[in-house]
C-alpha cells in the first residue's frame, strides 16, 4: 500500500480551521452560534476539499461512509 504524504495545502487548511476555532472561542455566545458556526463550517469544508483533491485515501473512505 502506498504511503500518503500530506501536501502543504492540507496543513495550511487545517491550520486556518484551527485558527478560526480559537478566534470564535473568544466571541460572545450569540456570535459563537451565528457567525462562529458559519466560520467553522466553511473552514472545515476547505479542509475536506483540500484533502479530497490531494487524493488522501483514508479521508475519502470516511466521506463515503457518512453518505
Amino acid at each position: 500500500m502506498a504511503r500518503y504524504e500530506h501536501l502543504p495545502i492540507d496543513k495550511q487548511a487545517l491550520d486556518v480551521a484551527v485558527h478560526f476555532e480559537r478566534v470564535v472561542a473568544g466571541f460572545s455566545r450569540y456570535h459563537q452560534y451565528t457567525l462562529g458556526a458559519e466560520l467553522g463550517r466553511q473552514s472545515r469544508a476547505v479542509v475536506v476539499a483540500a484533502v479530497r483533491n490531494s487524493g488522501a485515501p483514508a479521508i475519502l473512505n470516511l466521506d463515503r461512509q457518512r453518505a
